[in-house]
């Protein structure tokens, strides 16, 4: 029996391409079976006779097709085919005829068509199986790795293939399928997400402080970053996390605080859990009349406002050295830029100015770029600058009279800048004075809650500048009783040293003395040389008092927190945080004697009643100088200790149940804007000339927020993403392609 879908034409073209088959063969199939025609029939083939050829079970077997060949019952002539769901004659040549079927293209290609496709089976397999579940995470943490290492989403494109490659026993590496795309999508819809979602929901319940700094870039939308420093019980620390990068297109106050609203609401975080709000200094920011400050204040009056101190210092030492530069006339700013573009991009002077450092057995080193912006950037490069001074002033002193009058301005500006002989002694004397600004923005640089050592850094500071250029006994003053109004003691000529005692740094005064007598400088610019010094702390001193926060009762009260200065602090430090942050710390009135006992029982412990557990967990190593290192510990984790370590005999109870939540909330406020400008470093990193198409709110948004989101001591081979996040890299893709095709048709 033919089934209806076949042509005589086809029949035709199966008979005539087995005709070479059968001749090679005819003499076997002669010997298994005699043929008689059947005349009585009719042909099925032109030319051909139909003979009673019956069908041999043996022939499935020969010709390896089980279960696809079956006997019909009724007609003996005839085979089925289960592949092709039809019956086919075998009468004319027997065997020949199961063997043209099975290889003609009708039957080859449903054979293909079957090992290509999926049975249905396979559709409701457990989709997270273990070696499925494993090959998510590998993909999970690859992108992570990509995130994390400011690479290229786009070398996703070839990771897959060289994973399968490298490691082709691996069945967890052969089910690893990520290019870019899934790359991105895992990224921005599974792991931002989820590392979101737990920051959103600790920003729910407890306090927190937002931190808000604007970029200076100029593409179509300003970036808004904003980092939220949040106590995480899971790593017992105060943490800075990432939020939103909130584009704006406007730098005004309404635009920025509304982004930051839309923010919030768009997570149902509210504004009474906002503690503290950390921003630049300018006066879209923290200004009396239409600021953030104003916006943010008229929906919480309890949110602590804190300015960003780095600035503060910085701009304490600009002030400083443009004091200096009025005086002395020289520009340490002009001098550096200078210094740096002249060799920076000439191989030929690079290389003459080799000779020279040999010459005068110096080791050659590049010469650092200074930028105004940079927070006390200067000190590093004038360093360089001192430790070549002498080879870099014989290289310019030897350069020809025809270069230096036809030359550049810049060659000639350098050349008259290292011909005045006190050039080295103002680079040594501004070296000599910025540590002081550089120690102070250093601490408030820190990673860990430093706002209970805020307040008497701030003194130090001011103190240093002061005792520089005042009378002992009044500098003294000022530390006994800090404030603002002392700016009137500073300006007063009868409370500054004179000129045979003024600061100038260490062996300075000996050097320039020297000089005096050998002849090399006047006496005219030796005292033009203490002028400007004296102008130098007065002017830093001043502008110091003038904006540092030095009044402010928060960061007074906060040195309370300070195991090592607790001492010096009363219960009125309490008081007062209780008072301020009300809301924040619940104590009931009948509990009031509870915080007084907790405050009591603080001040008589000791720094070694804490377990060696707590010790090594919150100690931490600073870089003092160079080559100096100090052990310091974090007050965030020394508190967690404290909270779990001494409890109320017989019971669960914290014996500083209170105090301990009034620590955790005072380590949330922010003491600068450093978090933000790191924020603005992995930006760069990322949103390269290269890289310009990563979306604001999107992918730039998500690795910034893998990078920070995540435990700090948690590399990106330790990243261990969840079940949920598991399932969820199963469907982005799919929900990605689905969207994109949705928005071209």
């Amino acid at each position: 029996m033919l089934d209806h879908d076949d042509t005589i034409e086809e029949l035709e073209a199966e008979y005539h391409s087995g005709r070479d088959e059968v001749a090679e063969s005819s003499s076997a199939i002669s010997s298994s079976r005699c043929r008689t025609p059947v005349r009585g029939k009719k042909r099925k083939y032109a030319g051909s006779f139909t003979y009673g050829t019956q069908f041999d079970v043996q022939w499935i077997t020969k010709n390896d097709c089980e279960g696809i060949i079956v006997p019909v019952k009724n007609d003996r002539s005839c085979f089925h085919c289960n592949l092709c769901n039809k019956d086919v004659s075998c009468g004319h040549q027997g065997e020949l005829d199961l063997k043209r079927h099975i290889c003609g293209k009708v039957h080859t290609g449903r054979i293909r068509a079957k090992s290509e496709t999926k049975p249905l089976t396979t559709m409701f397999v457990a989709k997270n199986s273990e070696s499925d579940l494993l090959a998510r995470k590998a993909e999970l943490r690859f992108t992570g790795f990509l995130a994390e290492h400011n690479l290229p989403l786009a070398a996703a494109d070839h990771l897959g293939s060289l994973i399968r490659c490298s490691f082709p026993d691996s069945k967890i590496a052969q089910n690893y399928s990520c290019a870019r795309t899934k790359s991105t999508c895992l990224l921005n819809d599974a792991i931002s997400p989820d590392l979101l979602s737990s920051l959103v929901s600790d920003m729910q319940i407890r306090p927190f402080s937002l931190c808000v700094d604007g970029s200076n870039d100029s593409g179509l939308q300003k970036m808004n970053p904003i980092t939220v420093r949040i106590y995480d019980d899971s790593q017992h620390k105060v943490c800075c996390k990432f939020l939103n990068m909130c584009p704006t297109c406007e730098s005004t106050a309404d635009a920025i605080f509304k982004a930051v609203s839309d923010v919030l609401s768009q997570h149902t975080i509210p504004w009474q859990h906002c503690v503290g709000f950390g921003v630049d200094n300018t006066s879209v920011n923290v200004g009396r009349h239409n600021s953030v400050k104003t916006k943010v204040t008229a929906i919480n009056k309890d949110v602590y406002f804190m300015g960003c101190a780095c600035h503060m210092s910085h701009n304490a030492a600009r002030h400083a050295c443009a004091a200096f530069r009025r005086v002395a006339h020289f520009d340490v700013d002009d001098f550096m830029v200078n210094l740096y573009f002249w060799f920076e991009y000439s191989s030929k002077r690079k290389n003459c100015y080799v000779d020279f450092c040999s010459f005068t057995d110096i080791e050659y080193r590049r010469i650092l770029k200074f930028l105004s912006v940079r927070w006390l950037g200067l000190s590093t490069c004038l360093e360089r600058v001192l430790q070549q001074f002498a080879a870099l002033k014989s290289y310019f002193l030897s350069t020809p009279d025809k270069e230096r009058n036809g030359g550049s301005a810049r060659l000639s500006q350098l050349v008259r800048i290292f011909e005045n002989p006190m050039t080295e002694y103002y680079c040594f004397f501004i070296h000599a004075c910025l540590p002081v600004f550089v120690n102070f923005n250093l601490l408030l640089q820190r990673a860990d809650p430093v706002i209970p050592l805020m307040y008497d850094a701030m003194i130090d500071l001011v103190t240093v500048l002061l005792n520089r250029v005042l009378l002992p006994n009044v500098a003294k003053q000022f530390k006994s009783n800090p404030s603002k109004t002392f700016s009137d003691f500073v300006t007063n000529t009868d409370n500054q040293l004179d000129n045979d005692s003024l600061f100038i740094g260490f062996g300075l005064r000996r050097k320039l003395l020297k000089a005096l007598d050998d002849g090399d400088i006047t006496d005219l610019q030796y005292q033009q040389f203490l002028n400007a010094a004296r102008a130098f702390n007065v002017d830093g001193a001043l502008y110091s008092l003038k904006v540092l926060p030095i009044d402010d009762l928060v960061l007074k009260h906060a040195g309370m927190f300070d195991l090592a200065q607790k001492s010096k602090f009363t219960f009125s430090s309490v008081e007062y945080f209780f008072q301020r942050f009300k809301s924040y710390i619940p104590v009931p009135d009948c509990d009031i004697p509870t915080l007084e006992t907790e405050f009591v029982l603080y001040q008589s412990l000791q720094f070694d009643d804490l377990s060696k557990v707590a010790k090594d967990e919150a100690c931490i190593r600073v870089s003092v100088t160079q080559d100096n290192e100090a052990v310091t510990y974090r007050a965030d984790v020394l508190w967690h200790y404290m909270e779990t370590e001494f409890l109320v005999a017989g019971t669960q109870r914290s014996k500083f149940h209170y105090l301990a939540k009034m620590a955790k909330l005072v380590f949330t406020l922010p003491h600068s804007n450093a978090d933000e400008e790191r924020v603005f470093s992995r930006v760069n990193k990322n949103k390269t000339k290269f890289r310009e198409s990563l979306s604001l709110d999107r992918t730039l948004s998500s690795i910034v927020t893998f990078q920070m989101n995540r435990p700090s001591d948690e590399p990106c081979y330790k990243y261990a993403p969840n079940v949920e996040v598991c399932k969820k890299a199963k469907k982005v893709t799919w929900e990605y392609n689905k969207a994109h095709s949705t928005s071209q048709s």
